[in-house]
């Protein structure tokens, strides 16, 4: 996942999208050696694919559970952050959160 740039996801599911996949990628995201660039890189690129919000919509709750766990991680990393970089990162991360649907 550290090496795939973010329009690589869109390419990924272009032709069909695996619910299977996605859940897969969620969970890797909400392990502790993902980084969080790599996790909202990973989310962002996610959000490009064709019927991102039907795909989303449709997921099991299990796999919307490991989302709602990289999120929290998310929030985790930013704390330690000050100033307007903690700012910024908490914007974009509450974006992402939003388009995803995830209520922490």
């Amino acid at each position: 996942m550290e090496l795939f740039k973010k329009s690589t996801f869109k390419k990924i599911f272009k032709e069909a999208i695996s619910a299977d996949l996605i859940g897969s990628i969620f969970l890797t995201l909400n392990s502790e050696s993902c980084s969080t660039a790599t996790a909202k890189r990973t989310l962002e690129g996610l959000m490009e694919m064709n019927s991102f919000s039907l795909t989303i919509s449709l997921m099991p709750q299990e796999d919307m559970d490991h989302l709602q766990g990289v999120f929290q991680n998310l929030h985790k990393s930013i704390e330690a952050l000050e100033g307007k970089d903690k700012e910024r990162e908490l914007k974009d991360i509450n974006a992402l959160q939003k388009s995803f649907g995830v209520k922490l």
